[in-house]
């Protein structure tokens, strides 16, 4: 588990209801416009108890509204979750749906991908460095991990609960820099697609190049690739790890 850099000034403020149930929630309220409000979000419930205000909060953390009060926006994120011109565009929006939460982002970032962690010592992991009190670390748990499942960024091991592996996702591609490849690219589901028609895939320094198309995109976001990518894994640790040392 990598904690080299360990999290510094991080609001505990998370969301407390999961991604998914967030978007059903915003899905329901978008049928009466764009524009929307409490009375919306409440659905004819109060307004004014903690577990709406808990509710209404998880919706701005995972960046599915914005604005105040009875001026509330849905916003671009979840329009391309809730109305996607295609299936890539809305896998990819939920998983930037669930990495908006500061603390989601931090801890995602914090820990190892494709190693599989025991999901008792991811807890530990929020309660020492990440400010979770004790009381609320089996919620907080609960919650982050079935969002990461959502957005097809966190998977349970072994066919238990006892161990959760974090997958990887490529962000913040440069716009420059590097091969005539990776000057031609776009960010699209979590890797570089090349206008010349390939995708661009890194793990673990070695380079994959796949042809573009529908079938391969889909396949590729939704982990059809994992079984390849820890054998790629593997290997990069097994033999260039000891090239370069």
């Amino acid at each position: 588990m990598a904690t080299a850099n360990k999290p510094a000034n991080i609001s505990t403020h998370y969301p407390a209801i999961s991604l998914d149930y967030a978007i059903k929630v915003v899905e329901k309220a978008r049928v009466l416009g764009k524009s929307i409000s409490d009375t919306t979000i409440a659905g004819g419930g109060s307004t004014k108890s903690g577990a709406f205000t808990r509710k209404r909060a998880a919706l701005g953390y995972f960046g599915l509204i914005s604005g105040r009060g009875e001026n509330l926006q849905i916003t671009e994120l979840a329009e391309k979750i809730i109305s996607p011109l295609n299936e890539n565009e809305k896998t990819s929006a939920i998983k930037e749906s669930f990495l908006k939460p500061a603390l989601y982002r931090k801890l995602y970032d914090t820990v190892e991908k494709e190693v599989s962690i025991e999901v008792s010592m991811l807890g530990n992991l929020v309660v020492r460095e990440f400010g979770i009190q004790p009381s609320g670390k089996d919620d907080f748990m609960n919650t982050f991990i079935s969002s990461g499942q959502f957005a097809q960024l966190i998977n349970y091991i072994d066919g238990s609960k006892d161990r959760v592996e974090f997958r990887s996702i490529q962000d913040d591609l440069e716009s420059s820099g590097g091969s005539d490849m990776e000057e031609s690219t776009t960010q699209n589901g979590g890797f570089r697609v090349s206008t010349s028609g390939m995708i661009d895939l890194e793990i673990s320094g070695i380079r994959l190049f796949i042809p573009k198309n529908e079938k391969t995109q889909d396949a590729i976001a939704a982990g059809e690739l994992k079984e390849l990518r820890n054998k790629i894994i593997e290997f990069s640790k097994k033999y260039l790890s000891e090239q370069s040392s």
